[in-house]
Order: C-alpha cells, then structure tokens, then sequence
C-alpha cells in the first residue's frame, strides 16, 4: 500500500517494451534452469539478440541488494529491456522481490524492467512495480523477443505491399510519359517556337516602318526647338547685358564710398599700430633684455650673474653676461655658489 500510494505501481508510470531490442539485460541466480530457459527461448525465437548477463543471488538477507546491483550494471551495459526472473519457491524463498529498496531500483530504472518470478499464482512487489510481469521466466522472455516466423510474416507481406505499390506507381509514370511523348513538341520541335517567331517577324515589320517615322518626327522637333531656344536666348543674353552694366555703374559708385571710409580706418589704425610697436619704443633710445630661451626680462629674479642675455636696440643685438643685480632700491642681491 504504501508504494502504491507513492505512485510506483502506477500504469501511466509504466513504460512500452521495444519491439526489437539488439541487447537485452538478464538478472538472475547463475545456477539453475532459469538461465538455460531464457537462453533457449531466445534462441528459438529471436537469436538476433544480444544477452547481458548478470548472475546473482535471488534468496538471502544480501539477495535484494545484489538483484538492485545487477539491474544497474546492466543497464549501464547498454541493456534496452531488462529481465528479472527465478524459478519458483516458497514464499520465503520469494520474499527478496518484497524488499522496498529493490522496489524503489525498478521504478527508477532508465529502461523498462520485465519480471518473471516463481509461478503463475505467485505474485510480488517487484512484478507489480515492473513494467511488465510475467507469469513464469520463459513467458518472461517471450513477452520481450519476439517471434521470428512473426516477424518474417511480417516482412513478407511488407515486401509484397511495397512491389504492389512500385508496381503501380511505375505504371502510373508509365503511362503520363506516354502521354507527354505523344505530344506534338516531340514530334516537330520547331512548333515550340512557331507562335513566338510568328510574333518575332510581325514586331520587326512594324519596327522597321516605325523608325524612320519617328526619326523625321524626332528631326522635325528638334529643329523647332533649336529655332525657339536661338530666339530665348538672345532675349535672355540682352536682358543679362543690361543688367550687367546697370550693377557696374552702381557697383562704381558704391565702391568709391566704402573704400573712403576703409582708407581712413586703415590710416588711424596704422598710427595706432605704430605707436604701439615696440620697435618705436626702441627708437627713442630704449633697449628690449631676453634670456636665452627668449623669455622678456622683466625683473632682476629672472637672471643671475654669469647668466647671458640678449639686449636688443634699434639697430640690432647686444649679447651680454650678467655680472651681478640690483633691486630698485639699490639693494645689492648676492648669488650662492650652489644657487
């Protein structure tokens, strides 16, 4: 009941067999005739498959913990379906396929788990937790490999539906490729064309009559128009003289009046300029001191003795050395050595 209530024996939970598995996972005890019926089930009825084996004990205290382990490892092995089986026993020898922890193993398991334990009436939780339950082992693997001579029936009856169905579509094709090659095109290719080049000759009619129409009505036109643009642009070349000389005689009048003014502006800025120089500065007996970088000398802090300086008069360069300076007080300033 409480598995049931988790979920575990759910048939929605449960999942489809594969309808031919290439690898086919068996756990059970390696001694006895479960092994050899299984084995011989396969072989008789799908020998195509692949059998992984994992032989464990199935009674004992350790049998639910082994039998969880082997469904594991053979999965991990590849298995697509995996059988659980044992031959029959008492209900005591049957009591591993109750333990919850293998339980709990099925239902989690990633592929389908197929059982087949004891007999017919007997019934566990494994089989009632598995994907599918069997009565006996070898119903078990019947139920997972399926029958050979099925399966040639199978493919048989395939093979004839897929040649009827050949069959008819080749005639079907057949019988539209008789049609299209019935057709005129393939009798006289030039009739693909007929209409067309009947279209092609009468357009070059036409054209051939339309073109020298239309080039002596293209003639005509220009020659009008050439006449009409001769006369507009005499008018317009007249209209553009008179203009021309109308704005050079205003333009002279106007243009005498603004350069008086300029004149006197230039002429005023010009002794500004002048008096501003600091060449007329040099002119009245003054001299211009820079160092050698150029910088102005501006106060006595920008030299020092031994320093040379350029002292520039009206007529050219006087290159000096500082020997020592004084303040404007008449205060001496003394230089260190390491200054």
């Amino acid at each position: 009941r409480k598995r049931k209530d988790e979920g575990l024996m759910e048939q929605s939970r449960k999942r489809d067999l594969p309808t031919y598995p290439h690898d086919v996972g068996l756990v059970t005890s390696p001694r006895g005739a479960v092994v050899h019926d299984v084995l011989r089930t396969f072989r008789r009825r799908y020998p195509a498959a692949r059998i992984l084996f994992a032989g464990v004990p199935v009674e004992g205290a350790s049998a639910p913990q082994a039998l969880a382990e082997g469904i594991r490892t053979v999965t991990e092995a590849g298995a697509e379906v995996v059988l659980l089986v044992r031959g029959g026993g008492s209900f005591e020898d049957l009591m591993p396929f109750n333990d919850e922890g293998l339980a709990r193993a099925i239902a989690a398991n990633p592929v389908p788990v197929v059982t087949g334990i004891g007999h017919e009436p007997d019934n566990s939780i494994a089989d009632m937790v598995a994907d599918r339950r069997a009565s006996t082992p070898t119903a078990a693997a019947e139920a997972v490999a399926p029958d050979s001579l099925e399966i040639g029936a199978y493919l048989a009856q395939t093979q004839l539906s897929v040649t009827r169905t050949l069959l008819n579509r080749i005639e079907r094709s057949s019988s539209v490729l008789d049609g299209i090659s019935s057709r005129p095109l393939f009798s006289d290719p030039a009739s693909l064309f007929a209409s067309e080049a009947q279209a092609l000759d009468i357009n070059h009619d036409r054209l051939l009559r339309a073109i020298p129409d239309n080039m002596e009505r293209d003639r005509s036109h220009l020659d009008g128009s050439s006449l009409r643009l001769a006369g507009i642009g005499e008018r317009l070349l007249d209209s553009r003289l008179v203009n021309i000389e109308n704005l050079a005689k205003r333009l002279s009048v106007r243009g005498s009046g603004l350069l008086d003014r300029f004149e006197s502006a230039f002429a005023r800025s010009s002794e500004r300029l002048d008096d501003l120089s600091p060449l007329s500065v040099l002119g009245r007996g003054y001299a211009l001191a820079r160092t050698q970088s150029g910088e102005v000398v501006k106060t006595v802090s920008t030299v020092k003795p031994n320093d040379r300086i350029k002292v520039t008069v009206s007529d050219g360069e006087i290159a000096c050395t500082v020997d020592e300076t004084t303040l404007a007080n008449n205060e001496y300033v003394s230089w260190k050595e390491e200054e």
